[in-house]
């Protein structure tokens, strides 16, 4: 009744909770003792359908995640199994039974023996995609944006409330006779368009 309330509070904030069990040959693969019927949403396969080598065969890429980034696949599941590292986390990359894209977040942590030994794992997938499409949509507008303000014709700048430049265009550090927009950013403490601007031209500027 414990495990089936936890499993229920789980789907309920829309993840797949799973209970695995590792091979005792290396050939084997995972073994799937418990995997929620969410799964069938994700990846277009039931419980009854759903296994570790069907997983590999759906899996385009594996990015391991926090203190596991800098390591390959392989050495981050060595660490969380060996206890190095407490948590497992990953985003997968997948192709599900109906041919779509999607991401995929996973968690779990170990189940050990009595001698600390790993024999599995219980952890929970999530569906991803929609804010993975929300950061990938991010970056192309902070993309577009920077090659509009590289090379606009006008100048551009950007600075603080106090006046303070954050970031200025080449075009702007060309107008103001700067041989670079760090070199203006660096020497002007402020927008005081008086001191740039020749006096003559001030009230027209």
């Amino acid at each position: 009744e414990s495990e089936a309330l936890y499993r229920l509070a789980i789907e309920t904030a829309g993840a797949v909770p799973y209970r695995e069990f590792y091979p005792t040959e290396g050939k084997e693969h995972v073994k799937y003792e418990f995997i929620g019927e969410g799964i069938r949403q994700i990846t277009g396969y039931g419980p009854q359908e759903f296994n570790a080598s069907l997983w590999e065969k759906l899996t385009l890429e594996m990015h391991p995640l926090e203190d596991l980034a800098e390591y390959s696949v392989d050495e981050a599941v060595q660490r969380v199994r060996s206890g190095k590292d407490p948590l497992w986390k990953c985003d997968f990359k997948i192709r599900a039974r109906d041919g779509t894209i999607r991401w995929v977040f996973e968690a779990a942590v170990e189940l050990r023996d009595e001698d600390g030994i790993s024999h599995g794992s219980i952890g929970i997938y999530q569906d991803i995609t929609e804010r993975k499409q929300a950061e990938q949509a991010v970056r192309e507008s902070e993309e577009k944006y920077r090659h509009l303000f590289e090379n606009a014709p006008t100048g551009i700048f950007q600075s603080t409330p106090q006046g303070r430049y954050l970031s200025v265009n080449p075009a702007l550090a060309q107008i103001f006779k700067y041989d670079t927009p760090w070199e203006m950013i660096d020497q002007v403490t402020d927008i005081a368009w008086q001191i740039h601007v020749d006096p003559a031209q001030r009230e027209r500027f």
